[in-house]
Parts: structure tokens; C-alpha cells; sequence
């Protein structure tokens, strides 16, 4: 996929591994030689008969040798479910996982670096944000698992979390936390306008809002989560690629001061300024902000991570239950629907002293399997294509609410942000100069050009790094 992506969060937690060991069989001692027949000795009087030994059952067949005393250390608060996760695992091998867990608020990033830095023997079992992989894998900070990852695996990964594991051919973990943005609307307040069906096209989407606005449902058809902060350098790259654009070459070229690059930020500054169907409050609010408006009922659309329906559904926190629904993201006509994801993986530290053992776990806990036990257990998104058909998972989605068919579809077509080792000095530029054109500092051009002048001198001094 040309863009990379989207990750709400830059948290990264370390997590497990294992040490390797070796069984050797003993070689079978030479036969003795026959002994020479000793001289025959005089009878013996009879000894009184002694009871027969009680016969020793057969021997079970063994269970593979617990693998006591080994500990795998991460950096992760763990939840109910995951604890659960590993207390089965501990059960099953014997290997005991050990969480350093993290202070609420607390960003785990510096203390991971930092262990890296240091042979990265700390933590066996790494968090990695998709927006970090790049980074890590050319830092050599993490293993690279292609020898241990198996075809069926790949093939069974999602499209976008599987780029959220794999950097310049390369594999490098698990999937973690494989959501994406959810397009939302209010069912009921297009029907209010004489619309039955949500908007397909972004031409549509804004004949609906102008619509709504005009009858009064809202003052504002929606608020985006644009405050200069990474979540604007999420939404970038969905309208680009809803546009049918490319937003970086396979030469890590930036591309977006051309074409849809200009033709979405156009779009944004035009529905903040002119067709004034964003919230001006779009500029500073956040992901939850956003969400609580249609919460609300003060926007008829939204664009949220998760799963949002089940908390627009819950009376304690909603004053739109029953009202919204989830639906593919507008796109240029032509174009299909596209969406951002913000994918995570499990990976291996490079200086992990257990690295059998820390791929057990990581297939034991990210598997099919323990991915389905944490969706369950607590809606954690999985990067599996075949858990989508899986009964338990359905009824699950079914009680929550989740479209499966509409998440099925929107989760073929997901972009993610640029996978470049400077991903993180980059997007401090891109979220200035969007938010320069936003507040027309500056023209949607010129602003584009700037991002692209400042990517290539921050591109420049990081390849003399890596």
C-alpha cells in the first residue's frame, strides 16, 4: 500500500521472551563381558516366600517438560483478559511472565529506547506502534521473524496489519491492536431530510450535511479531530486515498504537494471555511471530543477509532441511541472507500536471551486464538481475516452492535501512514502545515510544499544516520 498508517496512540510496551533449551540423549553404555561361572556353593535352606512387589502402573505418556524457571519480561500493564492469557500460558509451559507495569499517563516509549540502547536485555517481548516499526527495524532493536512465520499466518493477516509486522520485506512480529476509523452517520436525521441511504461520494456527504444544517438538526454536520496533534496526520492520508492518491513512492518519496495531496487539504480547509459543514472547534478538538459531539447529537457525522456504536448506543452516555450506523467511508466516485488504521504488533527484542520461548508466547497470546479471547474479552480489534467468520466472534459483534459486514469491507481497503525510520519528525511538520492552510496562514499549495521541503531535509540527515 502507498501510505502507512495510522496510530492514535505512540504507546509502546515491551513484553516477553524466552530462553532455548537443549536436550541431549545419553549414549547407551557398551555390554559387559560374559563373567567367568564362580565355583558352585552348597545348598541353601529355603528362605521363607516374600509377597510379590506391587506391580508399578504404566507410565503415562510424557507431557513435553514444562519450561520452569524461565521468565519472559515486558513492559505492559495487563489486562484481565491478558493476565488470564498468560496465567494459561505459565499453566501450559511452565514459562512465567513478568509485567513492569506502566504508571497510568505514563508514555513507555523513553524507557524502551533506553533498554534498547543499553542491549535491549530488559524486556524480552516489545509493543510496536506501525508508525515505530521502521525505526526499530533499522535500529536493529528488534528480531526479524521471517524464519519463524509461516505462510498460513501471513495469508490469514488483514492487508493493513499485515504492513504493521513486515518493513522492507522483512517480518518482524504479530499483530496487536489492529483497529481502524469507523465512519458513522445518523440514520436518523438523514431520513428526517428526505435521505435514505448514507453518502457514497464526498459530493454527497456534502449535499447531506449542508441538508441537515439547513433544517436545523445541527449547526455543524460534524467534528473532526484535528487539533495539531497526530490524529490530523491520521485522517491526511484516508482522504488522499479516498481520492484515488498516492501519498509516498516505494522510494519513500513524498508525494502529497500534487494531485489528491492538494485536492484533500483543499476539501478540508473548503468544509471549515466555505461550505462550513466542520465545526470550527474541529481545530482543537480530540478523538474523544469528536465522538462525544455525536454522543451529543450535535453532528450527524463522525469518524471514530473502534468500535463507537456500542458507546452511541449507551443510554449513560448517549443521547442518540438507536439513531446512528456504521458505513463505508465517502471516496471519489470511481474510487473505493478507504479508511486509516493504526495497527500495532508484539515483537521479539533483539537482545532477548529467550527468543524460542518469546515466539511461543507471541503465538500463544497474538494468535488466532488469543487474539479472539482479547476481542471477546475486551473488544481488542484483531488482525485475523478468518476470525470474521469465526460463530463466537459474530455473536459477539452481533451484541455490540458492530456492522460485520460493513468492518469486513472497509477492513480490505485501510491505509497506513508512511513507515519511514523519521516517521515522528515528519509528522510534527505535516500537522504545522496542515494546520497552517486550515487557518489559511498560508495557501493549501504552499503549505504542501513546505511539509515536502521540510520531509526531504529531515529524510536527508536520517539516512546519514541509518
Amino acid at each position: 500500500m502507498a501510505v502507512s498508517s495510522v496510530s492514535r496512540r505512540a504507546f509502546l510496551s515491551g513484553l516477553v521472551t524466552v530462553a532455548v533449551g537443549s536436550v541431549l540423549a545419553a549414549c547407551a553404555p557398551a555390554a559387559a563381558p560374559t563373567p567367568t561361572p564362580a565355583p558352585a556353593k552348597p545348598a541353601e535352606a529355603p528362605k521363607p516366600a516374600q509377597p510379590a512387589p506391587t506391580p508399578t502402573p504404566a507410565a503415562k505418556e510424557a507431557a513435553p517438560a514444562p519450561k520452569a524457571g524461565v521468565v519472559l519480561r515486558l513492559l505492559e500493564t495487563p489486562s484481565a483478559t491478558v493476565q488470564a492469557i498468560n496465567d494459561d500460558f505459565t499453566k501450559k509451559t511452565g514459562i512465567r511472565i513478568e509485567s513492569e507495569v506502566i504508571p497510568q499517563g505514563v508514555d513507555p516509549t523513553a524507557k524502551l529506547i533506553a533498554s534498547f540502547n543499553a542491549g535491549g536485555t530488559d524486556y524480552d517481548v516489545v509493543r510496536v506502534d506501525v508508525i515505530d516499526l521502521a525505526l526499530y527495524a533499522v535500529s536493529g532493536w528488534i528480531e526479524d521473524v521471517s524464519a519463524r512465520i509461516t505462510k498460513d499466518l501471513i495469508e490469514d493477516m488483514l492487508p493493513f496489519a499485515r504492513q504493521a509486522v513486515n518493513y522492507k520485506g522483512k517480518w518482524y512480529g504479530l499483530p496487536k491492536d489492529s483497529e481502524w476509523k469507523t465512519w458513522v452517520y445518523n440514520e436518523k436525521m438523514l431520513k428526517d431530510v428526505g435521505i435514505n441511504k448514507p453518502p457514497e461520494t464526498w459530493e454527497e456527504y456534502v449535499m447531506a450535511a449542508k441538508a441537515v444544517q439547513e433544517k436545523g438538526l445541527v449547526k455543524y454536520a460534524q467534528t473532526w479531530a484535528w487539533t495539531q496533534g497526530e490524529n490530523i496526520a491520521c485522517d491526511y492520508p484516508m482522504l488522499v486515498a479516498s481520492l484515488g492518491g498516492k501519498y509516498i513512492s516505494e522510494n519513500d518519496e513524498l508525494l502529497i504537494n500534487k494531485d489528491a495531496g492538494v485536492e484533500a487539504l483543499r476539501m478540508m480547509v473548503d468544509w471549515l471555511n466555505t461550505t462550513k459543514i466542520a465545526n470550527p472547534a474541529s481545530l482543537t478538538a480530540k478523538n474523544i471530543d469528536a465522538r462525544n459531539a455525536q454522543a451529543a447529537g450535535d453532528a450527524a457525522f463522525g469518524f471514530h477509532w473502534g468500535t463507537p456504536i456500542a458507546v452511541l448506543n449507551d443510554p449513560t452516555k448517549s443521547k442518540v441511541v438507536n439513531q446512528c450506523k456504521m458505513g463505508l467511508v465517502p471516496h471519489k466516485a470511481g474510487v473505493a472507500s478507504w479508511t486509516v488504521s493504526g495497527p500495532e504488533c508484539w515483537s521479539i527484542s533483539k537482545g532477548s536471551r529467550h527468543k524460542d520461548e518469546a515466539w511461543e508466547y507471541l503465538l500463544f497470546r497474538q494468535g488466532r486464538e488469543g487474539a479472539k479471547r482479547q476481542f471477546i474479552g475486551e473488544g481488542t480489534v484483531f488482525g485475523w481475516r478468518s476470525l470474521f467468520d469465526d460463530p463466537e466472534i459474530q455473536n459477539f459483534a452481533k451484541q455490540r452492535q458492530i456492522d460485520f459486514e460493513i468492518a469486513r469491507r472497509q477492513a480490505e481497503n485501510v491505509v497506513n501512514r508512511p513507515m519511514v525510520p523519521w516517521y515522528h519528525e515528519y509528522s510534527a511538520a505535516l500537522q504545522l502545515e496542515l494546520h497552517n492552510a486550515l487557518t489559511q496562514k498560508k495557501s493549501v499549495q504552499q503549505a504542501l510544499d513546505d511539509v515536502v521541503s521540510a520531509y526531504n531535509k529531515i529524510k536527508g540527515k536520517a539516512e546519514k544516520r541509518y
